[in-house]
């Protein structure tokens, strides 16, 4: 009796193993199917930029819904100041690389996360990479700041980073603030 029920745990645990082994791959088919577009691809992209994220080795992953994507400028650091925003992939973790005035001697990195925690189940079951950066205006900040013990100046424009639920990245004072924002996928 006893090698019986030794052997049903071992074959329960190998079945569970292997289904949690199962939906790893999945994941680890859907991260490796995400589209990932060389920095040249990208011909509005300043030559340095271009340059610098060759030299580090990244590539830019693509959101299922817009391409091409994660490629952005904006007024980060004060108004009148073009900057950059690329969402950077390497090794499978991407980060949001800032080059301040176009500059690639000065990059702040921000939000670094493994684009595996990017993917979202669709309906039909598809697994697809989701994370989106783009340019936050001063009135989609000013109202995210109403919500907040802190008030600041806002002044330039920020970064939302996300899908379904957003982070906001204000530049102030020398660091990046972050303010969250939940959306609904109506």
């Amino acid at each position: 009796m006893l090698k019986r029920f030794i052997f049903f745990v071992f074959t329960l645990l190998f079945v569970l193993s292997s289904l949690c082994v199962q939906a790893q791959d999945k994941f680890d088919i859907a991260e490796r199917k995400t589209v990932r577009l060389a920095p040249n691809e990208f011909t509005k992209l300043p030559k340095n930029i271009i340059l610098a994220l060759e030299t580090r080795g990244c590539t830019i992953p693509q959101n299922f819904y817009t391409q091409p994507s994660n490629v952005i400028h904006g007024e980060f650091e004060k108004k009148g100041q073009k900057d950059w925003a690329i969402l950077c992939s390497k090794n499978s973790v991407s980060s949001i690389l800032i080059f301040w005035n176009g500059s690639d001697k000065k990059i702040d990195e921000i939000n670094v996360a493994p684009d595996k925690e990017q993917l979202y189940k669709m309906e039909d079951g598809k697994l697809v990479f989701t994370r989106l950066i783009n340019v936050a205006n001063t009135n989609i900040l000013e109202t995210l700041e109403s919500y907040s013990d802190d008030p600041t100046i806002l002044d330039h424009e920020g970064i939302s980073d996300g899908f379904d639920y957003l982070t906001y990245y204000y530049y102030h004072q020398g660091k990046w603030l972050a303010m969250d924002e939940e959306k609904s996928l109506e």
